[in-house]
């Protein structure tokens, strides 16, 4: 009987420069566990604002609700998109150049965000400059 000495096959990868993943992968990763952990943070205060002001406005309770739902989509979509490039294109120089579908969805998401969270700020900074007491 002939022994199967066997070895798992190997993986031929074009040998790509280490700083092309460092610096864009490795940055991207980073960004999406800081998008994470914010979100998880924003989520907690939508939670508590729900549980502690029961008494605001439908308005400004569905507008909680819209941003928190936006964020929850900008988070899903970073990362799908650092799946795609991490374990589904890993070392195609090719996707490195390009973008993938859920990456601009995420950058769309976020720029309905912005102007959302601008306008409430200015809202609260123009009402604060208006009132008769001032908090310092």
């Amino acid at each position: 009987m002939t022994s199967n000495n066997s070895s798992p096959p190997q993986i031929l990868v074009r040998s790509l420069p280490t700083e092309i993943f460092e610096k864009t992968f490795g940055a991207g990763l980073v960004m999406v566990i800081v998008t994470c952990t914010l979100y998880g943070i924003a989520t907690l205060q939508a939670y508590l604002y729900y549980l502690h002001y029961q008494r605001d406005s439908k308005w400004i309770k569905t507008m909680v609700g819209v941003l928190i739902s936006l964020c929850a989509f900008h988070a899903a979509f970073l990362i799908q998109a650092i799946y795609f490039y991490l374990v589904k294109s890993y070392a195609d120089p090719s996707v490195v150049a390009g973008g993938c579908w859920q990456l601009f969805a995420a950058f769309a998401v976020n720029t309905v965000i912005g102007p959302i969270v601008q306008l409430w700020v200015w809202a609260l900074f123009t009402a604060a400059l208006t009132a008769e007491h001032y908090c310092l």
